[in-house]
């Protein structure tokens, strides 16, 4: 179980402390509650298995992100933060935006698409949920692979007419023809301290790759 931010073991009246929270690299040091979740769930089976608590620990500490490209990624460069996910459904979206707002920036860009399959009232809940964690700049991909049955421009509109309902402004949306771009423009936006988030809904690996010829770590 949980405790305040120390992930316990409970059994017979005893109590025996697995690790904290922001010792797991996955939790980004504890803001990616989500995955504090995940890592009571392992350790809870790992327990069950006979694992040892200091196997369990060793396990938990030593995940790093690099192991698990797409999910929650987190990298410097240059003193602008970038934050990687494969979020495409309602959940992950909730869960990383949560993340996001953990993540101490002084602004925050987002960079997001969404598949044509959705419904507008989901897609619409994704603009408001983004635009609640305090956005300064978004950057929507047009995703032209993932229209899926809805013409071009379609999402966007959706999007930007709920983010502008939602307090934003026409000059802090943008509009671009693939993820990368978005990504792009995003960085050039971007200063040291802030955070620019990328939903990679067409695959991380080519943000990832592109971050590391910037330099990134």
């Amino acid at each position: 179980m949980l405790e305040g931010e120390e992930l316990v073991r409970m059994e017979g009246g005893g109590r025996a402390l697995i690790c904290r929270s922001e010792e797991i690299p996955i939790t980004l040091g504890g803001a990616a509650r989500h995955n504090v979740a995940n890592a009571l769930s392992a350790a809870a089976l790992s327990d069950c298995l006979g694992s040892s608590l200091d196997d369990i620990r060793a396990g938990l500490t030593t995940m790093v992100q690099d192991e698990n490209p797409g999910r929650c990624n987190l990298y410097d460069l240059n003193g602008v933060k970038v934050l990687i996910d494969f979020a495409h459904n309602p959940a992950a979206m909730g869960a990383l935006f949560d993340m996001a707002r953990a993540v101490p920036a002084k602004r925050r860009a987002l960079c997001f698409g969404q598949a044509g399959d959705r419904t507008d009232e989901l897609i619409q809940e994704l603009a408001r949920d983004a635009w609640a964690i305090g956005l300064d700049r978004i950057m929507v991909s047009e995703l032209a692979a993932y229209h899926r049955g809805r013409e071009y421009g379609d999402v966007f509109g959706i999007i930007k007419d709920e983010l502008l309902r939602s307090g934003a402004d026409e000059s802090q949306i943008a509009h671009f023809e693939t993820e990368m771009e978005s990504f792009l423009s995003a960085i050039d936006w971007a200063e040291p301290g802030d955070l620019v988030i990328m939903l990679a809904l067409g695959g991380a690996a080519p943000i990832q790759a592109k971050l590391r010829e910037m330099g990134a770590e």
